[in-house]
């Protein structure tokens, strides 16, 4: 039986070309962006795509196998490190119980 892992990516929208490149090197054609989010993280820090603090985050979502999420979950934290600033991106990788493509 195959197993299965559900990526998250919150990630500020100015990242997604480098994201995308990552998913094209792996050759991954199916995924979902929500695009045009707008987050709080605390009290006074609002990403609200104001004239203060203008754009908005996404949401990549994609189900891929055990090995492949492997594989993305290390570029993808190597890109994260890589960053020498903060914006968001943040990674959560589920397991997925079922999935029927």
């Amino acid at each position: 039986m195959v197993e299965y892992k559900q990526f998250k990516i919150v990630f500020d929208t100015a990242l997604e070309r480098d994201l995308l490149k990552i998913l094209e090197e792996e050759k991954i054609e199916q995924y979902q962006i929500f695009p045009g989010l707008k987050g709080s993280w605390e009290k006074e820090k609002k990403h609200l795509n104001t004239h203060v603090w203008p754009g908005t985050d996404s949401v990549l979502v994609l189900i891929v196998e055990k090995n492949i999420a492997e594989r993305l979950l290390e570029k993808y934290k190597r890109l994260k490190n890589e960053m020498d600033y903060y914006i968001t991106f943040k990674i959560i990788v589920q397991p997925v119980d079922v999935y029927v493509p």
